[in-house]
């Protein structure tokens, strides 16, 4: 939820604050209350909190983060949200949210530690129903996928977003296909082309080459630069399906650094983060790039090694000197800080992605889709290394 001065006066902003003030002392008390009275009791506060004193407000479904670490304190509740959107946004009546591992950084609170509760979600798209007044490139009606990697809250029936952070979808993609191609493959994108300059006859190694960024990165380096040789890591029972995607040759997490020489690699997608770098670097041949994409490695249940996994991403786990006399680099990927600082970039990639699924180049694998009421369960799945290719929601 969003105030500025434009919007709304000091003393409606004061009112909304205490109110939100209230919902997040709210939170504290969920490890002492059961889901059915947590429930009723954000429900009641919502009942009676107003964006401001003279302003309608909706109360939409909306899936909220009331606490960090636990699936449980995912709730899919009517949360408050503005009837009126400001000159420069637009509402969105949304149909389905794109489920990433963001979403799990967001619930353990170990990587992005925001003060609950809010709204998760990174993206949805859907239908324009209204428009600011200085909006001039959306319309009523136009399909969109909406991406908020910087402000969450795009799991739920119906959003309120600045229109830069929309785009609209093409009339022959569909709207659930137009929802899994954002996040994931402007992602391996920027790796592979903005940053990697790929070029066929490299050789790219894809860190798991089965979830999203993975599977859209596989891809676009088979089949739209082609004669790529595509090196992947996943799970055991993963590989047939990657093969099948474009990877050339398949490892899992444990071997893939005993089968792949040092010096072998052009380009190197990594999720995985921490000690694992220093690993991505040795494989590197001169001008060979590493594009840092997460920090996958805090993901775990072994608590000891998700300290020394937090331990590794706070220092420099390949020196400066190795860096410079084997003529190599590491660069480091944020889509929501590119849209932020960049939006002209990000949208011109956006366009390129559409195309490509125009041709019939790129594909997205749909792995799941999961109704809004389970969204826990969604973003477990993708906790627990369970998927291939996107995890979607779909309101009901």
């Amino acid at each position: 939820m969003r105030l500025t001065t434009n919007d709304h006066s000091l003393e409606n902003a004061r009112f909304t604050l205490n109110r939100l003030l209230q919902l997040q002392h709210l939170s504290l008390k969920m490890a002492t209350l059961d889901n059915k009275s947590a429930t009723a009791e954000i429900s009641e506060l919502i009942t009676s909190t107003s964006i401001s004193k003279g302003e309608d407000v909706l109360k939409v479904r909306s899936v909220v983060l009331t606490g960090n670490g636990s699936y449980d304190l995912i709730k899919v509740i009517e949360w408050p949200l503005m009837t009126k959107c400001a000159e420069h946004e637009v509402r969105v009546t949304v149909e389905f949210c794109g489920v990433n591992f963001a979403d799990v950084y967001h619930m353990k609170g170990n990587v992005l530690q925001w003060p609950v509760p809010y709204v998760l979600g990174l993206e949805s798209a859907g239908k324009v129903t209204q428009v600011g007044s200085a909006v001039r490139n959306l319309h009523v009606g136009d399909r969109v996928v909406c991406y908020c990697p910087n402000e969450a809250g795009m799991f739920r029936e119906s959003v309120v977003v600045p229109s830069t952070h929309c785009f609209v979808i093409p009339g022959d993609i569909c709207t659930k296909v137009a929802c899994t191609l954002i996040a994931n493959y402007l992602s391996a994108y920027f790796a592979f082309f903005s940053f990697g300059n790929l070029r066929s006859g490299q050789t790219v190694l894809i860190h798991s080459a089965a979830g999203g960024v993975g599977w859209a990165a596989t891809q676009l380096a088979a089949s739209v630069v082609g004669n790529v040789r595509v090196l992947g890591t996943a799970s055991e029972n993963k590989h047939h399906d990657i093969v099948t995607n474009g990877v050339t040759e398949a490892f899992t997490y444990e071997n893939y650094s005993t089968h792949i020489l040092d010096a072998e690699v052009d380009i190197v997608i990594d999720n995985i983060g921490g000690e694992n770098v220093k690993k991505s670097v040795d494989l590197l041949k001169p001008f060979g790039r590493v594009i840092l994409t997460g920090v996958n490695c805090v993901v775990q249940e072994d608590e000891s090694k998700v300290a020394k996994a937090f331990e590794s991403i706070a220092s420099s786990v390949v020196p400066m000197q190795e860096l410079v006399m084997g003529n190599k680099s590491v660069c480091g990927l944020h889509l929501g800080t590119l849209l932020r600082d960049n939006p002209k970039t990000f949208h011109t990639a956006v366009e390129q992605i559409f195309s490509l699924c125009q041709q019939g180049l790129i594909e997205p694998r749909i792995h799941a889709v999961f109704p809004l009421s389970k969204a826990s369960e969604a973003i477990k799945l993708l906790a627990e290394r369970k998927n291939i290719g996107k995890v979607l929601l779909k309101v009901e």
